[in-house]
This record gives structure tokens, sequence and C-alpha cells, in this order.
């Protein structure tokens, strides 16, 4: 048999390989990888129309980079040094992006932005872009806090809240306290009818029920789950009239995913 080269995809919030001398580990690690991969190319998004947004990092090193799905995690850019971080300017499309920075050829989250693991387990920094985030706005805000060029008409200004605002906060108060008095289910089911369902956090979006198999030759290899789905209960969609449910459990090292069916009459 020949021989094979072993990949570590576990920390690549990319999910490309990078070559490694390890042999990659049964159990999902948080260790960051060493040697990352770090091109310096800019990003080649001219086509795209994107705000302007400022990426900086104050947590020292010599050589930062970032990257993100902006670009599909593809290229790697630079950012520049000044007297105590490193900025860059990207054009970013309005929504959530997902980054993370390479300083010293090692993979780092930024404390200055918000941090969570992705579907893959892997830590990366969360940054939500809107229509009017741009440099322009963001530079207008600061001299506006410094008390220079400031564009506030003149007049009198005060903290208490309209009437109309009152009002029309007193006339919900009713409504909603109408509604728990009410018997009625039916009233219920129609507020709640208006009211959208949470989001899904996105650390739970990638569960056993809904993962692929890892292995073709060995249907029982399945992946290792994140350690924020143990002891969770999961239901499937009900097919063919089966429903399924499903629960995982750790013990030590070893992850046991149990799997109930159940056959349902509609």
């Amino acid at each position: 048999m020949g021989n094979t080269s072993s990949t570590d995809n576990d920390n690549n919030p990319s999910g490309t390989q990078v070559k490694s001398e390890k042999e990659p580990s049964s159990v999902a690690s948080q260790e960051e990888p060493t040697k990352p991969v770090a091109t310096g190319q800019p990003i080649k998004n001219a086509k795209v129309k994107g705000i302007p947004t400022i990426i900086t990092w104050s947590q020292g090193g010599n050589n930062v980079f970032v990257t993100g799905t902006f670009n599909d995690w593809k290229y790697n850019v630079r950012l520049s040094k000044s007297t105590s971080d490193f900025t860059t300017v990207i054009d970013l499309e309005p929504g959530t992006h997902k980054l993370k920075f390479i300083v010293d050829d090692e993979w780092k989250c930024s404390n200055d932005f918000s941090t969570a693991t992705d579907p893959d387990g892997n830590l990366v920094n969360y940054l939500e872009v809107h229509e009017d985030d741009d440099c322009n706005s963001i530079e207008k805000e600061s001299l506006d806090s410094s008390g220079f060029l400031s564009n506030t008409p003149p007049g009198e200004y005060t903290d208490e809240l309209p009437g109309y605002l009152l009002a029309y906060a007193h006339s919900l108060s009713i409504a909603e306290n109408s509604l728990k008095d009410s018997d009625d289910p039916f009233e219920h089911r129609e507020c709640m009818a208006d009211e959208q369902p949470p989001t899904l956090p996105p650390h739970l979006e990638k569960v056993i029920l809904n993962s692929s198999i890892v292995s073709k030759e060995d249907n029982s290899v399945l992946p290792v789950p994140n350690h924020v789905v143990l002891n969770h209960l999961y239901a499937c969609s009900i097919r063919d009239g089966v429903m399924a449910v499903a629960g995982t459990t750790r013990y030590r090292k070893k992850y046991i995913t149990t799997v109930y069916y159940k056959p349902v009459f509609i």
C-alpha cells in the first residue's frame, strides 16, 4: 500500500487541508495549528460592492493577517502596523461574517469581536456589518463624540419620553394583560403566530442526526460530536411514518449516541 499523508482540519475554519506531521486525533481538539499558510494575497472581490469596514488587531504580534467567510477562507489579508495595533480596511457585504486572525503563523481570535464556535466546533470571531456601517460614519461618530465638527442642530433637548410613546406603551401593556387573563387558547395562538421563533445557535446546527457518513467503507464510523451538543435531546422530522430521537453522552474520551425509532401514525 502507498504512503498516505494525514491532514488535520479541526482548527482550520475554512475546512481546507493543511499538511501536518501528527496523526489526527479521534477527539475534537481546540488546539490551533502551529504553522498555517499565510499567503498575504489581497481579496479578489472587486465585482462585489461592499461596505468599507475597519478590521483591527490590538493583541500584539509582528505579522498579522485576517481571513474569513468574506473571501471563502481563500486569501489572507495583511494588517498594517500602527503605533499600538494592526489595522486594515476590507469591503464587506451587509450581514454576518466569520473571521479569524493569523498572528505570527498562529490562528487566534480577537477579544475585540464576538467569539463563538462554528458548526464544526472551531472558535471564530463574528462581525455584523450593516448598510450604514462604513468608514465615513465611523469617522463622523468619533468626531461627534469628541465634540468637534458636530452636526447636531442647536436647540433644547430633554430625556423625557413624548406623551404619544407613553400612551402607546400603555395600550400594549393592556393588550398583553388581557391576553394573559383570557381563557381562549385561540387568541394566544393568533398572538404567537405573528412572532418569529428564536434563531438556532450556530454551534447546535451540526448534530449527529444531520451529519453524513464519514467513512463510506465503514458505516459505523461517526463524526466526533461537538461538546456543546452533549446531553441534548434531538428529534428528526417524521419520514415514512417513523420518528427518530437521539441523545449523545460522553465518558472520558468516548462518545455514545443513542437513537430511538418509533412508528408514528398520523
